[in-house]
C-alpha cells in the first residue's frame, strides 16, 4: 500500500458541492458543503444539472467514474443503475473520486426497490441520504 499524495490529505477543503440526479435527471439530493462567493439560485443549478444529466446518458461509460475539468473546478460523475453522484470540486483528487462512488453505492444499496420504480414526485423520501453523506464525507 502507498502514501496517498499530500494534496489528497486536506479533501474536505477542496468539495464544494454534491448532487444526486435520478437516471431521469431529478435532483434527488443536493449538499454544500462551503459558502458560494456569489449567491447561486438553487433552481437554476438543478435544472442545469438535470439537462447535464441528459447529456451524460450518451456519452459516460455506465460503469466508470467521469470527470471534466475546467480551470479551477472540477466535476466527478459517477454514474449508478438508477442515480448519477456528482461531485463538484477545486482539484481531481482520486479520494474524491473513490468516496463518490461509495456513496452512489450505498444510496442504491439502500433505495434500490425504491429506485427502479419511482417516478418522480415527492423527493421526501431521500431526506436520509443526508445521514449516509455525511458518514462517507466524515
Amino acid at each position: 500500500m502507498t502514501m496517498p499524495k499530500f494534496s489528497e490529505y486536506n479533501w474536505q477543503e477542496k468539495i464544494e458541492s454534491l448532487f444526486i440526479l435520478s437516471q431521469p435527471g431529478i435532483c434527488l439530493y443536493e449538499k454544500l458543503f462551503r459558502h458560494r462567493d456569489e449567491q447561486t439560485d438553487k433552481d437554476l443549478i438543478t435544472a442545469g444539472l438535470a439537462s447535464v444529466s441528459l447529456l451524460l446518458k450518451t456519452i459516460i461509460d455506465k460503469e466508470g467514474t467521469s470527470l471534466i475539468e475546467e480551470k479551477d473546478k472540477t466535476i466527478i460523475i459517477h454514474p449508478g443503475a438508477y442515480i448519477y453522484g456528482v461531485l463538484m470540486c477545486d482539484e481531481k483528487l482520486k479520494s474524491l473520486q473513490i468516496l463518490l462512488k461509495t456513496v452512489v453505492t450505498k444510496i442504491e444499496s439502500i433505495y434500490s426497490t425504491i429506485l427502479s420504480t419511482w417516478k418522480g414526485g415527492n423527493t421526501e423520501i431521500f431526506k436520509p441520504i443526508d445521514d449516509i453523506v455525511k458518514k462517507v464525507f466524515a
